[in-house]
């Protein structure tokens, strides 16, 4: 007797779970109501069962709504966009138009540079401008968030053992030494 016991305990509960798992998924089945708003598929080669076109148009004919604007064909998008550079060998954002030269760079009223100096491996230099001063590192820009250099000025390069500081501005370079 003990050993029909033991052999028949995990057959009860496989039992059990086969029949509940039959139960629910015959209650989920029956959860549907029986009309269901699937949208058609059209295979390629047949034609979808559709609304007849409008009366003088034909069926091949599309239907464009009045409020959208068409898109570009493929040739006008490819005209719109320039190819290439007129020089390859200027930097990039430099101004190319001859006509419009821009003046050389010069450093504003008020700006001082005082001195280099490397301060945990970064190069800094210590300017005065606008009755500012401190330290500018490369990559500062000027602008309201930093008024140690004019607004839109960039410091590209501080080379320590030369005294030496470097700006930008509009693709055009400064070199301001000691």
């Amino acid at each position: 007797m003990t050993a029909s016991v033991i052999w028949s305990k995990p057959a009860v509960p496989e039992l059990w779970r086969r029949a509940s798992t039959m139960v629910l998924v015959f209650l989920l089945g029956g959860c549907g109501t029986g009309s269901m708003n699937l949208p058609e598929v059209s295979l390629p080669g047949k034609k979808a069962p559709g609304p007849p076109p409008a009366p003088g148009r034909s069926a091949a004919e599309p239907l464009s709504p009045p409020d959208l604007t068409p898109m570009p064909s493929a040739g006008q998008v490819a005209s719109a966009v320039p190819v290439g550079r007129s020089d390859p060998f200027l930097p990039l954002g430099a101004n190319t138009g001859t006509a419009q030269q821009q003046a050389p760079m010069v450093l504003p009223e008020g700006f001082i540079f005082q001195g280099v100096l490397l301060a945990g491996g970064v190069p800094q230099a210590l300017v005065q401008f606008g009755g500012e001063s401190g330290a500018v590192r490369p990559g500062d820009r000027g602008g309201p968030a930093n008024p140690l250099l004019p607004p839109g000025w960039t410091v590209a390069a501080i080379d320590v053992a030369k005294g030496r500081l470097t700006l930008t501005q509009d693709g055009q370079r400064l070199v301001v030494d000691l």
